[in-house]
């Protein structure tokens, strides 16, 4: 698939989803504040964090949806934050991508980092979901 063959919410940019990114595979790992997983818990970077203003090189990526590569990654990040009203009590999702989701870039230069753009009506809390300990 490419990503003319989805249907992108209207608000979107122009070149977003960007041009290297592929179409969502496997398995990929994001904070959540309940399980299981709610659409809430799925909010693209621009509506979790409001007051963010991109400059217009990372703009592509507020507009997608944060996860990283293994529960190492995530774990690096809460250590990274350690006070509560970071991450409080967030839980981990493992989450198993389906193509028909969107698409999905790691991004540079952690290469830890998953930014996943979601097509209209689709959502990763309908995804196969797993809390991981």
């Amino acid at each position: 698939m490419q990503s003319n063959d989805y249907h992108w919410p209207e608000y979107f940019p122009e070149n977003v989803p960007c041009d290297s990114a592929v179409p969502a595979m496997g398995v990929a790992y994001r904070l959540v504040n309940s399980f299981p997983p709610s659409s809430e818990d799925f909010q693209m970077y621009r509506d979790e964090n409001k007051g963010f203003s991109p400059s217009k090189e990372y703009k592509k990526f507020a507009y997608g949806v944060s996860f990283w590569d293994s529960k190492h990654a995530v774990q690096k990040i809460i250590d990274r934050y350690p006070s509560p009203e970071q991450f409080g009590s967030k839980l981990i999702a493992e989450v198993n991508f389906k193509a028909d989701l969107g698409m999905m870039v790691v991004d540079q230069p952690s290469k830890n980092h998953i930014s996943l753009w979601k097509q209209v009506g689709q959502c990763p809390s309908k995804c196969e979901c797993k809390e991981v300990t």
